[in-house]
């Protein structure tokens, strides 16, 4: 009887325990599948960063980011960077992705009225985030941010560009530096264009759209076509401190065209890759008279020169990213993920 007993005793204590370790197992598998759930591509990304064939990052226009370990063919929620925020409170401004485990984001945390630019990091893909608050230089930051644009050359060096709301063909321009990984961001100064005593014009003019480090030192900022009688593309070889027009060779079909006049160019900001970064791509979209052709130039020294590329058969592509001279992926307007393995002269859906 006293054997009976223990027997059915020791029984209870098993099951017991038995059931703690499996509530235990699927409160861990839940909470695991919350940060892991995996998706195909939904055609909403903004913005994609591909760091090798298989490993990368987006924006999505839902506000979230997601990853990639497949090349793209499924995508990973990364956590949320907003802790007590309520997700109505905040706008993300921008991202960048230096490797596959790091990611930086700009975000407005206040209002439009009353911005507050906060940079966003995590090093640990997402599942947890850290925040930098930028204190504004210039009275205009306080209250008129129409945007910011980010970029790192690697997960230490990173620019944060800030832009005023557009205004009579103008806008504020500043430009922040970090070189801790974020923690701390210095004033470069205001990089607004102006016109100097021989009217040459210094800064960046227009309205910047684009951003991109391919070193500490090294950078452009692109903008679109406007009122402006030469290419909006800029390049700075002394960290940000002095910008000058970056000069591409025009295809032969637009030779003999008067720019603004007869086209207009839309360029977006170039990507770098390579061990040093010395190799990249750039694309520029021709348009005349309703007409768009997608051009890709390459260079191999950093940008200083670019040579003309494949013209691509799909004029729709908006944003890009490229690993090599050849392998790229990109989004379409409505942010559709395609492919390209000849340097974007032909762009597949990569999930029909």
């Amino acid at each position: 009887m006293i054997t009976m007993r223990k027997k059915a005793r020791t029984a209870v204590i098993l099951i017991t325990i038995l059931a703690a370790v499996a509530a235990i197992a699927a409160v861990t598998l839940s909470k695991l599948h919350r940060r892991t759930t995996v998706m195909t591509q939904p055609q909403d990304f903004l913005r994609i960063t591909m760091i090798d064939e298989k490993t990368g990052w987006v924006l999505a226009k839902n506000g979230q980011i997601y990853r990639t370990e497949n090349g793209g063919t499924a995508w990973i929620k990364a956590s949320s960077f907003r802790p007590g925020l309520a997700a109505t409170s905040i706008a993300i401004l921008d991202t960048c992705f230096p490797d596959d485990r790091t990611a930086f984001a700009a975000v407005n945390t206040g209002t439009v009225q009353k911005p507050t630019i906060v940079v966003f990091h995590t090093e640990d893909q997402g599942k947890t985030w850290s925040s930098t608050p930028i204190t504004p230089r210039l009275d205009w930051e306080r209250d008129d941010i129409g945007g910011a644009r980010i970029s790192f050359a690697d997960v230490s060096n990173g620019y944060l560009l800030i832009t005023g709301t557009p205004g009579a063909g103008q806008m504020g321009k500043t430009l922040y530096r970090t070189t801790d990984g974020g923690k701390t961001f210095s004033f470069v100064g205001d990089i607004t264009g102006k016109s100097n005593v021989k009217g040459t014009s210094t800064g960046i003019e227009g309205y910047p759209d684009g951003m991109a480090f391919s070193t500490s030192k090294l950078g452009f900022i692109t903008c679109p076509a406007g009122a402006w009688a030469y290419l909006l593309t800029f390049r700075t070889t002394d960290g940000g401190v002095t910008w000058l027009p970056a000069s591409l060779p025009v295809p032969a079909a637009y030779k003999s065209l008067s720019y603004s006049n007869d086209y207009l160019v839309d360029p977006c900001a170039p990507v770098f890759f390579g061990a040093q970064k010395n190799n990249g791509v750039i694309m520029l979209d021709y348009f005349s008279q309703d007409k768009h052709v997608l051009q890709s130039y390459h260079t191999t020294d950093s940008g200083a020169s670019w040579t003309l590329g494949p013209v691509s058969n799909n004029a729709g592509i908006a944003t890009y990213s490229f690993i090599s001279a050849t392998t790229g992926w990109g989004l379409d307007a409505n942010g559709k993920l395609l492919t390209t393995t000849d340097g974007g002269a032909t762009w597949t859906a990569l999930v029909p």
